[in-house]
C-alpha cells in the first residue's frame, strides 16, 4: 500500500442501491442480546451488487437492529416495486 489512511469519496465498489433490496429481516442471537446487537439479513435482486451475486446479504452486529428493521421496512414500503412481481 502507499497511503497510511484512506478517505473515500463518491460511491464505493461495496456499494449498492436501495432499490435493489427486495426484503429485509433481523435475528438476533443469545449474545447479541445483552448487547442491543443482532444481524440484518437484506434481500438483493438479481444482479444487483457486481462483486457478489449472493441474492442474500448479512451484516452482522447492527447495533439496535430492531430499530433499524423498522427504518428500511418504512422505507421499502413506500417504494413502488410493482413491476418486480411476477
Amino acid at each position: 500500500l502507499d497511503y497510511c489512511c484512506f478517505c473515500p469519496t463518491g460511491r464505493s465498489a461495496l456499494f449498492w442501491d436501495i432499490d435493489l433490496l427486495s426484503d429485509i429481516g433481523a435475528k438476533q442471537g443469545c449474545g447479541q442480546i445483552f448487547r442491543n446487537e443482532g444481524n440484518l439479513k437484506m434481500h438483493r435482486m438479481a444482479g444487483g451488487d457486481a462483486d457478489n451475486n449472493e441474492p442474500i446479504f448479512w451484516v452482522k452486529n447492527v447495533p439496535e437492529v430492531f430499530s433499524l428493521f423498522d427504518d428500511l421496512s418504512y422505507e421499502l414500503s413506500q417504494m413502488d416495486l410493482s413491476h418486480f412481481r411476477q
